[in-house]
């Protein structure tokens, strides 16, 4: 699971249901550019390159930020329908 919470600007990595890393994205100038293209699974620097081997499950978008209590909600969602552990 990858999230991206807006308010703080940090991604979160986990993997089975346990905190991998957590980095800020502050200063990084990352911004949406909504007539650019959206890659998943690949760094596109210029050029793609860095393509992720494993496999995505689900993609959740959101119009708007979600709450801490609706992030922990789709978590535990997650949790059973792909049989992970997030302690829920």
């Amino acid at each position: 699971l990858s999230e991206f919470r807006s308010e703080s600007q940090t991604s979160s990595f986990y993997l089975n249901g346990n905190l991998q890393g957590q980095f800020s994205n502050s200063g990084s100038g990352m911004t949406v550019n909504s007539s650019a293209p959206t890659s998943v699974g690949v760094a596109d620097l210029p050029t793609p390159q860095y393509y992720f081997t494993g496999k995505v499950l689900e993609i959740i978008l959101f119009n708007r930020a979600i709450s801490t209590g609706e992030a922990q909600g789709i978590r535990c969602y997650l949790s059973k329908k792909y049989a992970l552990s997030f302690g829920c």
